[in-house]
């Protein structure tokens, strides 16, 4: 099985982006690919090309303004015209990714499995909207473009390095056991 985890870099006034961590430590438990990614609509847009070429792919994001981990259920043919904040109230600076297709499309990867695996030593919330921002942008092209895989957003929120870590350590025995449970 071809498994990816992706992360993002710094952005904005995030000189850190502790789901860069989460996604490297997660890839390390299963010895799956890591790629970092820059915070670009461009680049969003690619997410679905390169997804493609894998059986699961959990993209890891920042969501500085909750203290929770998300589990992203919908990506959303949305986005933000432009990166200023104070544009969020403003329904004119909202576009779609993809004119006169989907409003969303919903994830295949076992939300409720991973939500009950690490849900004993973490906050764990399911989520309907991952934003407008490049983190829906690229859930929403992973999921359009790669329909065969499994496709996953997790948002987690400012955390250190040390706890970054262990929550990707936690994030890939926990993957590790649904693709073991669900192959055996």
């Amino acid at each position: 099985m071809k498994l990816l985890f992706t992360g993002f870099g710094a952005f904005g006034r995030h000189s850190f982006n502790p789901s860069s961590i989460v996604a490297e430590e997660a890839a390390k438990v299963l010895g799956a690919s890591f790629r970092l990614l820059p915070v670009d609509f461009e680049t969003a847009r690619e997410a679905g090309t390169y997804a493609a070429g894998f059986d699961s792919v959990i993209h890891v994001g920042l969501a500085a303004a909750t203290p929770w981990i998300r589990l992203e259920r919908f990506a959303h043919n949305l986005r933000m015209r432009t990166d200023n904040s104070e544009q969020e109230d403003n329904p004119d600076a909202v576009a779609t990714l993809v004119p006169g297709e989907a409003l969303a499309l919903e994830t295949t990867f076992s939300v409720g499995k991973l939500r009950r695996r690490l849900s004993g030593n973490w906050d764990i919330r399911h989520s309907r909207d991952a934003g407008t921002y490049v983190c829906n942008a690229t859930y929403y092209w992973s999921l359009r473009n790669a329909p065969e895989a499994r496709v996953l957003f997790v948002h987690v929120p400012i955390w250190t390095h040390a706890e970054a870590r262990a929550f990707g350590q936690a994030l890939g025995q926990s993957v590790k056991g649904i693709l073991t449970e669900e192959a055996g």
